[in-house]
């Protein structure tokens, strides 16, 4: 039997889920994904959607790093915390 490892949370800012939202395109949950299923993760994109519009203390840390790789990709933008 293989088991699955649990991903550590990490800290993400509210600032910088509000700036992936305004600089994402339309389907970017879709696309993070089908991103993720293509790496072996079972994600469905409403756990993306809920992952990425809800304010908590941890969050995935699979999810927000490939929304921060696309994001770089597609819209060529990158959150700077200052």
């Amino acid at each position: 039997m293989t088991t699955v490892p649990t991903p550590v949370l990490i800290e993400v800012s509210g600032n910088e889920l509000q700036f992936i939202r305004k600089h994402s395109p339309t389907a970017f949950p879709r696309t993070i994904s089908e991103a993720l299923i293509k790496e072996g993760y079972l994600i469905d994109r409403v756990t993306v959607h809920k992952e990425l519009r809800t304010i908590k203390d941890g969050y995935d840390p699979r999810i927000i790093s490939k929304a921060r790789e696309l994001l770089k990709l597609l819209s060529g933008v990158e959150y700077q915390d200052q």
